[in-house]
């Protein structure tokens, strides 16, 4: 068998092979680096923050006009600072960012400029980070550099300092639990330097013609289990909110906005230039964060996450053993506050979705697993969801019985007549009684022209919703809800629910419950944080 031509410059053409094969890689094994995330806040799963980031950059790659190295590192770029999600994946971002600007305006590279290339990508993730943390990804991806710039200096294959930098890749990862305590006391390593190692074996066995497919992370008792204790060690930790957006504007400079953000919260990363920013941080005041931002420019894709919930649910699904029950409860939710509301009322595992984001029947007969109970109870909260849940209860392995909730605040009104001390069919009966006897209402905005129960509703108008069915279309979220809570006209006594999400502020929500207590005199009407993604307001009348 003939021997691969020496390769001594990589195009455009071969960054996007290393790209691609590398998010091949991550894909086969991000069960596996998910694993591997045991820290205190699980920021999201990190193999999977990151291999969605890592798609991104294989789309915007490939699809570069040009190929020369410079075009689709720059395209590259671009993709990763958008598709950006969680910690791991906005650190990723960082660095392919720093591939960029290194690349930019040639049409290939040696050695030594694939190893500038990645000691600038590595320099950047320290400086995008507020407090870089050794033991991490940023160590791996800094020696990997140090170890290529080393290997350039007398090595003219670029396969040659690839190596080289993947050696020191996986050398940095193995010791990363020496430096980090945390990590030492979950018997793990780094799960994104993992998978950034992981990254590098995939670009360079392509570099190099051979299978990647071959590459699988096998994890032993030294490297993918969570250590007994360590996240009892944990329990009672508050994490607050991870807060992510982007920030479009002129002028702006990167550096300014994250010592600005690191004042008033803490896993500051910043990233982009003059007219893009994208802020990863971790506040128990994510709205004061937002509105900070919009100062900035114009705020675009907020995503708010509770990682107290995502903590307990982290939690649930790496506890070896969870203690079983006769009785249990499984919800769909969306909302970091309406997660919040979920569990408050005795709900044991919450599966994250609703609209636009259906779970499929696995997850929910995983969530059922995970639940460890006799029986079970299922809330789909959604109609959209509804079918997949009758469809698990089926198939489930214990008893399961699916309350028809269509909406969230139904479904907190079966919880408040849930008792654990009763049978399952008991809890059926009385739960979905309680859920469909309160009114539903929803205050969302139109995303297109359509025809709505006979009325023409404009794009960007704000829908007030009773039942489903359309009461009122107007320019703003507040008179949408008024006229929404007018048509069901609450008697004397009622209770009225503002479950606030979307764009809505505390303040905003705190002026709705003035005016409606105001038009409707007898009627207790309160405000809760949902966090609720697409609905201005969720509404309960009862």
């Amino acid at each position: 068998m003939a021997e691969a031509a020496l390769v001594t410059r990589l195009d455009g053409d071969g960054l996007r092979q290393m790209f691609s094969a590398g998010a091949q890689v991550l894909e086969a094994n991000v069960d596996a680096v998910n694993a591997l995330n045991v820290f205190p806040v699980p920021d999201g799963d990190t193999g999977t923050n990151m291999l969605l980031t890592l798609r991104t950059v294989v789309q915007e790659a490939n699809e570069a006009p040009g190929s020369s190295v410079s075009d689709v590192a720059n395209a590259a770029a671009r993709g990763a600072l958008l598709g950006a999600r969680g910690n791991s994946g906005v650190i990723f971002s960082q660095f392919i960012r720093g591939l960029a600007r290194t690349f930019d305006g040639h049409v290939d590279a040696d050695t030594a400029l694939l190893a500038a290339a990645f000691v600038e990508g590595g320099s950047a993730t320290y400086r995008a980070v507020s407090n870089p943390v050794e033991g991490t990804m940023l160590t791996v991806i800094r020696m990997t550099a140090e170890a290529m710039q080393a290997a350039s200096v007398h090595d003219t294959a670029i396969t040659d300092v690839l190596d080289a930098g993947l050696v020191a890749a996986q050398e940095a990862v193995a010791q990363t639990p020496s430096q980090l305590p945390v990590l030492k006391a979950a018997g793990v390593v780094d799960a994104g330097g993992e998978g950034f190692a992981l990254m590098m074996d995939g670009a360079l066995r392509a570099l190099r013609g051979e299978d990647v497919s071959a590459i699988l992370l096998e994890l032993d008792g030294a490297t993918g289990h969570v250590a007994p204790g360590f996240l009892d060690s944990v329990e009672s930790e508050v994490y607050g909110f991870c807060t992510q957006f982007i920030i479009s504007g002129q002028g702006l400079v990167p550096d300014n906005l994250r010592e600005r953000i690191s004042v008033m919260a803490e896993s500051t990363v910043v990233i982009g230039d003059e007219s893009m920013v994208r802020i990863h941080a971790h506040t128990m005041e994510p709205d004061a964060l937002v509105e900070l931002g919009r100062t900035w420019g114009v705020v675009d894709q907020v995503k708010i996450e509770s990682m107290d919930a995502q903590h307990q649910e982290f939690q649930a699904a790496h506890h070896e053993e969870h203690a079983s029950s006769p009785l249990g409860v499984v919800a769909v939710v969306q909302g970091s506050g309406m997660e919040a509301v979920f569990r408050s009322l005795g709900v044991g595992v919450i599966v994250t979705g609703g609209q636009t984001m259906n779970p499929s029947c696995q997850e929910l007969l995983d969530a059922i697993d995970v639940l460890n109970a006799d029986s079970a109870i299922l809330l789909p909260n959604n109609s959209n969801v509804l079918p997949a849940a009758q469809q698990a209860a089926e198939l489930a392995t214990i008893p399961v019985r699916v309350i028809p909730t269509k909406t969230q605040p139904q479904g907190i009104a079966g919880m408040l007549a849930y008792s654990p001390d009763d049978g399952i069919a008991d809890n059926a009966d009385t739960m979905t009684t309680s859920a469909t006897s309160i009114l539903c209402g929803e205050v969302v905005s139109a995303v297109r022209d359509a025809q709505v129960d006979g009325t023409q509703v404009q794009g960007g108008q704000v829908m007030g919703l009773l039942e489903g069915k359309l009461v009122n279309a107007s320019a703003s979220h507040h008179d949408a809800l008024t006229s929404l809570v007018h048509a069901a006209a609450p008697e004397a006594g009622s209770l009225v629910t503002l479950y606030w999400g979307g764009d809505v502020s505390e303040d905003d929500a705190n002026d709705a419950v003035e005016s409606l207590q105001h038009a409707h005199p007898g009627t207790e009407v309160e405000a809760v944080n949902g966090g609720q993604t697409h609905y201005h307001y969720l509404v309960s009348i009862e």
